[in-house]
């Protein structure tokens, strides 16, 4: 999975430097790219786990089969609802923690090292980018 997202990093968004400024481009770039990975993503493990049933039913969560014609889905089915929710809110969820990323890109560094921190020596509060 690493070699694919390095390819996709150079290739398909935008660099580092150009997604310094808020341009609506970059974020409409960001936002295909993320609806098409999802996509693919999620309709691939739908294809392997439900259409192919590649894992057999005994390590399911739920036995039953997707529901069609059920009123507390939006279309009334759960996988049109669940690719409507997926690809409407979470990709621009996706894309708002992208840009957020893109722009304060050496924050978000600080943050991920007190993080790491806090995992490795559990037993105190080594602080945050406010409290050092």
């Amino acid at each position: 999975m690493v070699l694919p997202a390095f390819a996709l990093w150079y290739t398909l968004y935008p660099s580092l430097e150009t997604a310094q400024t808020w341009e609506l481009t970059l974020v409409l770039q960001t936002w295909i790219v993320n609806m098409g990975l999802v996509f693919l993503l999620a309709g691939e493990l739908h294809w392997v786990f439900y259409i192919k049933k590649g894992q057999g039913a005994r390590l399911r969560f739920s036995h039953r089969p997707l529901m069609r014609q059920n009123c507390k889905f939006n279309f009334s089915d759960q996988v049109k609802n669940n690719m409507f929710w997926a690809l409407g809110s979470g990709t621009a969820q996706l894309t708002g923690f992208d840009g957020l990323w893109f722009r304060h890109k050496k924050r978000m560094h600080l943050v991920n090292f007190h993080h790491q921190i806090h995992h490795h020596y559990f037993e105190v509060n080594h602080g945050t980018l406010d409290v050092p």
